[in-house]
């Protein structure tokens, strides 16, 4: 046979296929996080970049808050779910169950009436929000600025031009346009033009304007540089409150997991406790006994695996599941004590 290697020109079927399997791996790219997406605004803009970065970590925030508040809303509904089972457990299998062992006449340590209510507190941890503020370009503060600082030029022009020409600072009469032509005209002669009262007042004009403008370019200048200061501040403090939210995040699914496989210890708890009950109810209407003592051996034994297995699951009950939000390490052990035991009764029946 041969193995020979032949070169296979690509055909246009082939370039389409190549095209459509690139733009899938580009879909399922991660998408960026709040420092990467930031990136992609315009450097050669300040102001753009610190809005994409405050836009960012809005929207961040917003997606994070709504996380948390949607897994607690979940952990109510589970929680919900297992009160049922609770309350089914408490007042449907345990009550009946209580009065049946009290009329064959079992001991009273034997007969648990006091079952504890569970205790969770999945509640969402105290973390300073973030304020993420509105900037501006500052072209207010800058015209502001600008206006402020061509007064100030022109009123060190008079100053100047006065005092050189032996004027009074005040004018006797306003507008006094001689006063202001003889100005015009000095500075028109200071820069080797003559007395030209146009060339003068167009020089004047454009020193004001010049400073006003670089007034206002600086102005904007540190507006953006502070801008952009305050959206790297909020940028930090939004991943920082992210992480934070997220490990909480994490713990309300541990919190979840251990609801639902309380539950399902619970049901199996009061499965096996009803079939119990159902044969102490049989024995109290066939033995017609009043003591303990005169019961059959194996309405006793039945007695004993009732309050053992109702200890059991009223201990797993009494152990707080989680507190402050996380999950406590004697009600992991509880619930996994009482699963074991449970299932170790269900093996035995079967054996």
């Amino acid at each position: 046979m041969e193995t020979g290697h032949q070169d296979v020109q690509p055909t246009e079927e082939h370039t389409e296929e190549h095209a459509q399997e690139v733009e899938a791996k580009e879909e399922k790219l991660p998408k960026s996080s709040t420092s990467e997406a930031s990136k992609n605004a315009p450097k050669h803009d300040k102001f753009s970049e610190a809005k994409q970065k405050l836009e960012v970590a809005k929207n961040a925030l917003a997606q994070t808050d709504d996380e948390v508040e949607n897994c607690l809303k979940k952990i109510d509904e589970d929680m919900a779910r297992f009160n049922e089972a609770h309350t089914a457990l408490k007042e449907q299998t345990l009550q009946p169950t209580h009065a049946l062992m009290e009329a064959l006449g079992a001991d009273e340590q034997m007969i648990q009436t006091h079952i504890a209510s569970p205790v969770l507190e999945a509640n969402d941890p105290s973390i300073a929000a973030v304020d993420v503020p509105v900037i501006s370009k500052g072209v207010l503060k800058g015209l502001v600025m600008a206006l402020i600082g061509m007064l100030l030029a022109l009123g060190a022009w008079c100053y100047t031009a006065t005092q050189a020409l032996g004027l009074p600072l005040l004018p006797e009469k306003f507008p006094d346009f001689d006063r202001v032509n003889k100005a015009f005209a000095w500075t028109a002669q200071q820069l080797g033009q003559g007395e030209n009262i146009a060339v003068g007042s167009v020089i004047v004009l454009v020193a004001a304007l010049f400073l006003g403008a670089v007034l206002f370019w600086l102005t904007r200048l540190l507006r953006d540089g502070k801008n952009l200061k305050v959206a790297k501040k909020i940028e930090e403090e939004t991943e920082f409150y992210c992480s934070k939210k997220g490990e909480c995040k994490q713990q309300m699914e541990k919190i979840r997991e251990h609801i639902s496989h309380a539950k399902k210890t619970v049901e199996t708890y009061t499965v096996l406790l009803d079939e119990l009950k159902a044969r102490l109810s049989r024995a109290r209407f066939v033995e017609e006994a009043d003591t303990f003592a005169a019961l059959h051996a194996k309405t006793q034994s039945d007695i004993k695996t009732t309050h053992r297995l109702i200890t059991e699951v009223t201990e797993f009950l009494a152990t707080p599941m989680a507190q402050s939000g996380v999950l406590n390490k004697e009600g992991i052990d509880a619930l996994e004590k009482a699963t074991t035991k449970a299932n170790k009764y269900v093996m035995e029946l079967y054996a």
